[in-house]
């Protein structure tokens, strides 16, 4: 099985003198994972988790890698995880939060360790079974082109080889395993697929696994081509204030073809059903819709798209004075002037004479009223934020800087209270 090793040899150059840091369960595919990069002399480590899901069989896996290791002088790292217990807390399944916790400690140890890459056993089936998931749960192109062979700092050298070429490899070398019970429930979405659907589809075309890898390739390149128009298409329809995304729906909806580009932009925020962005595109202003990572608002004749962030608990802060920096939402610094980066009044000077310390910065209330700089008058904030346009977001986030006795200094960012601007040049 020579084709393995030269396979490795010729496209995985770029790992040659690297540090890396092998995932080995104690199944087939990762113990010729193993095998091959030991005798292919790479500096490596081994990383093996048990997620306590199958008992003492997950204990013995663990026992014969790091037997293995020990045999090779290799460098064994374990680690159990209450996974069950996890996944209840966090309410996601299963497969999700054993996923995220492998990847978490990994990407620890490579940094702990100051290795260089994570190298995972997936193989070709792996990569037609995840194809088979996503063309039945509905995906664009992205989602067909299988699991990435190189994905940041994890490496997946074995996609090119079928299940049936890794284990002849392992019978070749004479190598010890372990199998996976839990393979052969028919409960998981995958193994269905692996026992029910594949061995039909190979029975149908002989040479399906190479058709797929031919597919699969022609797909990754195509994908490659059409991501580097959607890159142009992005950059004039999409424009980026006060970390917020807004998209002109004008501009939108002028574009063809319409659904794959609509399919494009909104499913890097967690959107990818057609049916449901379009009908938030042709929605009244105000409407929202929250995916796991972002918010998209319909403000007027544009999207806006606000990244979710950690919730913030409080509503007011109290400022220390001398030489204080106060870092939230935005940052201020406050050294006889107050300042904060943003768009707009990235700077502002006030008269110190007229302001009641300690000095606070608050979310506004319904009723808060100030005197806006160059506006004859008081005004309600809420009246302000209406007469300037404000978005849902742009309300949600507004902070006001007041005085000791609640009085409005600054709209952070807008605009400052008429009371409390410098009348005459002070000299020192």
């Amino acid at each position: 099985m020579k084709f393995i090793k030269n396979h490795l040899q010729e496209n995985f150059r770029f790992l040659s003198n690297k540090k890396l840091l092998l995932a080995v369960s104690g199944g087939v595919d990762s113990m010729v994972l193993l095998a091959l990069f030991d005798d292919l002399g790479f500096e490596i480590q081994v990383a093996n988790c048990n997620f306590q899901l199958r008992g003492e069989d997950a204990v013995l896996d663990k026992l014969l890698v790091q037997k293995r290791c020990n045999e090779l002088k290799i460098k064994f790292h374990s680690i159990d995880f209450d996974t069950e217990k996890i996944a209840r807390r966090e309410k996601r399944s299963i497969q999700l939060i054993a996923r995220k916790l492998r990847y978490d400690w990994f990407y620890e140890l490579i940094e702990k360790e100051n290795l260089d890459y994570i190298l995972t056993a997936h193989h070709l089936d792996d990569s037609i079974e995840t194809f088979l998931i996503n063309l039945s749960r509905g995906t664009g192109l992205r989602g067909l082109t299988g699991i990435p062979a190189i994905n940041e700092k994890v490496i997946r050298p074995l996609l090119h080889f079928t299940k049936s070429e890794i284990i002849n490899y392992a019978k070749e070398k004479d190598l010890e395993w372990r199998e996976d019970n839990s393979n052969e429930k028919l409960v998981y979405t995958r193994n269905k697929i692996r026992q029910q659907i594949l061995p039909h589809l190979t029975q149908l075309h002989p040479d399906f696994h190479e058709n797929f890898k031919q597919t699969q390739t022609i797909l990754s390149e195509n994908q490659e081509i059409i991501s580097t128009q959607i890159q142009k298409i992005k950059s004039q329809l999409i424009q980026t204030k006060r970390e917020k995304i807004h998209l002109s729906v004008s501009k939108l909806l002028a574009q063809k073809p319409f659904n794959t580009i609509l399919y494009h932009l909104f499913s890097d925020f967690g959107l990818n059903n057609l049916k449901e962005i379009n009908k938030f595109i042709q929605s009244e202003t105000g409407s929202t819709i929250e995916t796991k990572t972002h918010v998209l608002l319909k403000n007027r004749e544009e999207i806006i798209i606000k990244k979710i962030e950690e919730f913030i608990d409080k509503n007011q802060y109290v400022i220390p004075f001398e030489n204080a920096v106060f870092e939230m939402i935005t940052p201020l610094k406050l050294k006889g002037e107050i300042s904060k980066t943003s768009d707009k009044d990235s700077s502002v000077s006030l008269d110190f004479d007229k302001i009641k310390l300690p000095l606070k910065i608050k979310k506004w209330e319904t009723g808060d009223f100030f005197y806006p700089l160059g506006i004859k008058g008081k005004k309600k904030v809420g009246k302000f934020f209406k007469d300037e346009k404000f978005s849902i977001f742009e309300k949600n986030e507004a902070w006001l800087l007041c005085d000791a006795n609640d009085s409005i200094i600054w709209i952070i960012g807008y605009r400052i209270d008429d009371r409390y601007k410098i009348l005459e040049k002070r000299h020192s």
